[in-house]
């Protein structure tokens, strides 16, 4: 079985500190949340897998950031 779920996360870091490590901010994202769900799946103890199929950084109208 397959199950595709949409995450929106939000944190206060600007996006310039992730520039600052690079051009591709959106694979930075991605790999920090492969990291974090293969240690969720290695601590379940079952052969389940998680991919992170796409990451997209979600511009913020200036009205919502007020």
């Amino acid at each position: 079985m397959k199950v595709r779920l949409t995450i929106l996360t939000e944190n206060d870091k600007p996006l310039e500190a992730l520039k600052a490590f690079g051009d591709d901010p959106e694979e930075k994202i991605k790999k920090a949340w492969e990291f974090a769900f293969l240690m969720i799946t290695l601590s379940s103890g079952t052969k389940d897998k998680i991919e992170v199929e796409k990451v997209e950084i979600v511009k913020e109208e200036q009205d919502e950031a007020d």
